[in-house]
């Protein structure tokens, strides 16, 4: 999986850097876009309809990077564009030096998310199962 910093698409074609600042002003989602490689394998199966994944594929194929979609993203975060930066850097940029991050600009609004975790355990099978709602 790959992640790429949160970009702007503008009318006239232009590609550049988006900041959370700017995505405040403009109603815009502070959002990073992902990429991942597919790899499938197709496999014979028998007269029961069955295969054996020890057997070699007849045929694979491999997708390199391929889009996925956009993801927000959570401000001062590793991939966040103000990860790293100093107080005059994002005294340049907007952006207050004492806010710590840890949310989320959804069209414009900040949206401070919940964590939930749900564990499931069935016999010899557990699930986890995480997920975020802002």
């Amino acid at each position: 999986m790959y992640v790429n910093f949160p970009v702007v698409f503008e009318s006239d074609g232009e590609v550049r850097e988006l900041y959370p600042q700017e995505a405040r002003l403009r109603s815009l989602t502070y959002s990073v876009p992902i990429y991942i490689d597919i790899a499938c394998d197709q496999y014979a199966i028998d007269a029961e309809r069955k295969y054996n994944p020890d057997d070699q594929p007849v045929k694979s194929r491999k997708i390199p990077y391929e889009f996925l979609g956009y993801l927000p993203m959570m401000l001062r975060t590793k991939y966040c564009i103000l990860h790293g930066k100093k107080d005059r850097d994002l005294t340049y940029v907007g952006e207050c030096t004492f806010d710590q991050g840890g949310y989320f600009i959804i069209n414009g609004s900040e949206k401070v998310g919940k964590l939930y975790f749900v564990y499931y355990d069935i016999g010899w099978i557990t699930y986890s199962i995480s997920f975020i709602v802002l």
